[in-house]
């Protein structure tokens, strides 16, 4: 599927050194240069998981020097993935069906786009 294979990290901690911040995020998915940092919105607080993941974002574009930085916020219901590149941040977003069980087209969405975004940046 992949060329390079992804690596999952599981609390990770970010410092940079321009950036001058510092911070810990839930997963760190890497391929490669290309990374992707997953906040966990605790009790749906997506503006703070929000905030940690810019400072993620400052931070790998201080490390890797990559324009192109990708994070997502989720409560495993609500996705949004919100992507930095030069002129700015642009954010999309994606809901799985709240149900007794997770219906497959949902997870198969979810899964597309970080396939997406590990694949192309």
């Amino acid at each position: 599927m992949f060329k390079k294979t992804p690596v999952i990290m599981l609390v990770c901690k970010l410092s940079g050194t321009y950036a001058k911040s510092n911070g810990v995020v839930d997963f760190l998915i890497t391929r490669g240069k290309k990374r992707v940092f997953i906040v966990e919105a605790r009790h749906c607080d997506f503006k703070k998981s929000s905030f940690q993941g810019v400072l993620g974002m400052a931070v790998a574009v201080d490390n890797i020097n990559k324009e192109c930085v990708y994070r997502i916020a989720t409560n495993y219901v609500e996705w949004k993935y919100p992507k930095r590149i030069c002129a700015g941040i642009e954010q999309f977003g994606d809901v799985v069906n709240r149900n007794d069980f997770l219906p497959q087209s949902d997870i198969k969405r979810v899964a597309s786009r970080l396939h997406a975004i590990l694949s192309g940046c």
